[in-house]
């Protein structure tokens, strides 16, 4: 059994009411991604917060953290509220799809771990089957509402696991986002 918390050095996550519990791949884009001199970030499926703390704690920049899950937006809140940027984060539950719609900023860093599992077995949570499947969320979406959001010269980071990155990247070349390498 996972615990209900995750401590950082300069922050505690609570987890106990999300579907989620941190991970690996969280932890890693959190830490890899390029977030310095950046007016804005997008975090997309926010979950605990834990990806918009980590860019806060590592930037200046403002950042809109958006959840579909209910329970997961209100602990994201509370993780928020519990941190030193208060000023910085800004929660919101609502779906991409229709953040997109409703917005015209856009951002120089969008930054996921997106649901990315497709025709395997679905757990009975609900909750859980919407953060790690892509029924509600395809990669196809993901890409579009990408890039409606993002700057002209800004940087989508997500983490996917290798067998989809051919078909990821065929999609995002379609939307004229294109591919490029970590740099160390």
């Amino acid at each position: 059994m996972s615990n209900n918390y995750f401590k950082f050095k300069k922050f505690t996550i609570l987890q106990d009411k999300c579907s989620m519990k941190i991970g690996t791949d969280s932890v890693l884009i959190g830490t890899w991604a390029d977030c310095i001199n950046l007016k804005n970030i997008l975090d997309i499926g926010t979950g605990t917060g834990i990806i918009a703390l980590m860019m806060a704690q590592r930037s200046d920049a403002l950042i809109t953290a958006i959840e579909i899950d209910h329970e997961s937006y209100k602990q994201a809140k509370e993780n928020v509220l519990n941190s030193a940027w208060t000023e910085q984060i800004f929660v919101k539950h609502i779906s991409l799809q229709e953040f997109t719609e409703n917005n015209t900023e856009k951002f120089d860093l969008i930054i996921t771990n997106p649901p990315y599992f497709k025709n395997s077995f679905k757990p009975p949570d609900i909750s859980r089957k919407i953060a790690r499947h892509n029924d509600l969320l395809s990669f196809e979406e993901l890409v579009y509402c990408v890039s409606k959001l993002i700057s002209e010269n800004g940087f989508f980071s997500l983490i996917i696991p290798y067998t989809e990155s051919d078909n990821f990247i065929n999609i995002a070349n379609k939307h004229n986002l294109h591919y490029s390498y970590l740099k160390n």
